[in-house]
């Protein structure tokens, strides 16, 4: 049955005119970009651990990979790539890197089971309430984060959501936990990679491989093109984000007075030409064309009282990574800026602003579906409140020239934390996961210590030098000396207005040598939970 569906998947392939023409795109990118890799001479010698990598799904994605893949392979590790379904166009791209070993976790006939029935059952007479599992994982935060990606929205209420839909995601849940076991118990592989773990299927699969303690290891594009962010994760740190720093190397950093004036400069230095250049997290385009501008300019051009203190509440996208991080003290992204806003209306002399994050602009069109937190803001509120200004994602304003003026700085966990501590504008977080109770956030354990704390706002001044060292060695940490120059490949976010990811293999037939892959083989091999460059 297995074999025939495989088959039958190849021939869509084939004949289906919407996979034909993506087939075919992909191949023709393939001839361009793939055709002159030389394969290392380390895939043919006597393979040892297993390696389990989630698979991509288009050329540039793939590519990505390829410091990994020539690192295992430096390691003489089978790779085996795992796909949603057969398609013959991504097999060969990865053929061509290698890699000939794939697994498909495709489900064509679902179909609903008891398990999952009685799973919504006991859900539902929780008023839809907690958590629901299935061998010790959260399948309904993976379903939600999914849900929330998918359908653009802030939050999800399941007592108006069609039963039917609920149960078929738990039953696919349910069934890639089950499978995720068996491939485990399988090949017993000795890593697995992903880059998204937060979402539908990936997030099982990182899950099981957790419990199941698999060395699992998490990559990402750093905030800025050339460079990739590698993390190891186990059960201690799973809920940990993939930039945060372990408390070994940090504390090192912390504890050692000597480089404080040479760190400070390298982070500014480091802000200063991401910004300026628009490469700040160029991946979503959220410094593409941006301008400095003064207080007094910022002042006028958002009508604020020149006398009172500049409050922002920069927002996270509402539907993006939501409950893949830490704990939040509210329900999710949207549950925490409605009721911050509702709550502020309160504490005076304040200017309070709300600064919509600027990467809604690249994701709306990559979505072709608009959506910011203003359409949620009046939702909720039918206008936008009064008391309250608003800096639209398409701002032309430059984040870096705000820290010069602003007084506080209000995120759940945004990388906007870190910056602003660099500063010494003081940081009120909404949740744990990334850079909390360091020592330069004020953090807190429940909404009411959370409302108190802004409600008494006025009371927090500028940080201390020492409070400014810690968050610099931090931000020097998160941004510089974990983030691994790549070699083996170019990449680049182009500015263009989907922020399209170009990414080229450098000419040479001794990728599998040069120093990112070396890097990265040789920490493969350690326990080392972030890779320090």
């Amino acid at each position: 049955m297995h074999f025939i569906l495989k088959q039958l998947y190849y021939l869509n392939d084939f004949f289906n005119p919407k996979y034909v023409k993506k087939n075919l795109s992909i191949y023709r990118e393939i001839k361009a970009r793939i055709e002159t890799f030389e394969l290392p001479n380390t895939q043919y010698k006597f393979k040892k651990k297993k390696i389990f990598m989630m698979g991509r799904s288009n050329i540039s994605n793939i590519l990505m990979q390829i410091p990994q893949i020539l690192a295992c392979l430096k390691n003489n590790n089978e790779i085996i790539i795992f796909l949603s379904t057969p398609t013959w166009s991504i097999q060969l791209a990865y053929k061509k890197l290698g890699i000939s070993d794939f697994i498909f976790f495709y489900q064509p006939f679902l179909g609903t089971n008891k398990i999952s029935e009685q799973l919504y059952l006991d859900f539902k007479n929780n008023n839809f309430k907690g958590i629901v599992k299935y061998k010790d994982i959260n399948i309904l935060k993976l379903i939600t984060s999914t849900k929330l990606r998918k359908e653009k929205k802030g939050s999800i209420d399941y007592r108006n959501e069609f039963k039917k839909s609920v149960i078929k995601y738990m039953t696919s849940a349910i069934k890639n936990v089950e499978f995720a076991i068996k491939m485990i118990k399988l090949h017993n592989p000795e890593k697995f990679f992903f880059e998204d773990r937060g979402y539908l299927p990936d997030g099982i699969f990182f899950d099981v491989a957790i419990n199941y303690k698999i060395d699992v290891i998490e990559f990402h594009a750093g905030h800025k093109s050339g460079i990739l962010n590698y993390k190891r994760f186990n059960d201690r740190n799973k809920t940990q984000h993939p930039f945060s720093v372990s408390s070994d190397y940090l504390n090192k950093l912390i504890n050692s007075n000597k480089i404080n004036t040479s760190i400070n400069k390298l982070v500014k230095k480091e802000l200063r030409y991401c910004y300026q250049n628009g490469e700040w997290y160029d991946e979503v385009g959220t410094s593409f064309f941006k301008k400095k501008i003064s207080k007094e300019q910022f002042i006028k051009k958002y009508n604020l009282n020149p006398n009172y203190p500049i409050a922002i509440i920069f927002t996270h996208i509402l539907y993006d990574a939501t409950l893949f991080y830490g704990k939040d003290i509210f329900l999710n992204y949207e549950d925490w800026l409605i009721k911050t806003i509702n709550y502020i209306k309160q504490i005076k002399p304040i200017n309070w602003i709300i600064k919509c994050h600027p990467a809604n602009e690249v994701k709306n069109i990559r979505d072709n579906k608009s959506f910011s937190e203003i359409d949620t803001i009046k939702s909720f509120f039918g206008t936008i409140p009064s008391y309250i200004k608003i800096i639209k994602p398409s701002s032309n304003e430059s984040t870096l020239s705000l820290y010069k003026f602003i007084d506080y700085c209000i995120t759940v966990r945004g990388t906007v934390g870190i910056e602003a501590a660099c500063f010494g504008i003081p940081v009120i977080t909404a949740g744990t996961g990334r850079y909390d109770n360091l020592g330069f956030t004020i953090d807190s354990d429940s909404k009411a210590e959370y409302f108190l704390k802004l409600k008494n706002i006025i009371k927090y001044k500028k940080y201390s030098k020492k409070k400014i060292d810690i968050a610099t060695k931090f931000a020097y940490a998160t941004l510089i000396s974990k983030q691994l120059k790549t070699k083996a490949i170019k990449f680049k976010y182009l500015k263009t207005k989907d922020a399209k990811l170009d990414v080229r293999i450098n000419k040479s037939r001794f990728l599998i040598d040069s120093e990112d892959v070396v890097k990265l083989s040789k920490w493969l091999k350690t326990k080392e939970e972030d890779l320090i460059t």
